[in-house]
């Protein structure tokens, strides 16, 4: 796929994500213009945050990948110093989100699949998931959190979703 076309694929994930947040919240989700561009000059990371117009701010630093194929396994029989797209992805929310003093989120999905959130287990959230959705525990590295990883749309369903996801 072209850069273009990668690049626009993208885009629509983050405005799809956009849109699901609005829905379950009432809150007014934008995404990062220019996905870094705006945001690398305005101190915005991430791909969706909630604009100071809202009166409210987002706990947690929200990364969008959506990929055509399985990332889940690539590389994982490599040498140590290897690492699996996932884990870059991760790697890149949580540094993401420490440069906001943020929580780090990821929400994912493959081609023609469903949207799944992980979310490191030693948040509040995660507890609130581990009991109210279905869900599944990766653990990558010592370098990396633990996550909890559900389905989006599920999550989204919690009781008081808002209250997790805006200060």
């Amino acid at each position: 796929m072209s850069n273009s076309k990668s690049r626009d694929k993208g885009v629509r994930a983050e405005y799809a994500i956009r849109d699901l947040l609005r829905e379950a919240t009432a809150l007014d989700w934008e995404r990062v213009p220019g996905s870094g561009g705006f945001g690398a000059s305005h101190n915005l990371k991430g791909d969706v945050y909630l604009p100071q117009s809202t009166g409210k701010m987002s706990k947690w630093c929200i990364e969008v990948k959506h990929y055509k194929e399985e990332q889940f396994t690539s590389n994982i029989l490599k040498t140590a110093n290897t690492k699996t797209q996932f884990e870059k992805w991760l790697d890149q929310t949580e540094r993401e989100a420490e440069e906001m003093n943020a929580d780090p989120m990821l929400v994912f999905k493959k081609d023609r699949g469903q949207w799944y959130i992980a979310v490191p287990t030693e948040f509040r959230l995660a507890e609130e998931m581990r009991m109210l959705v279905p869900h599944a525990e990766v653990y990558l590295s010592e370098t990396q959190y633990k996550y909890v990883v559900a389905d989006f749309k599920a999550f989204l369903t919690i009781d008081k979703i808002t209250e997790y996801l805006v200060k």
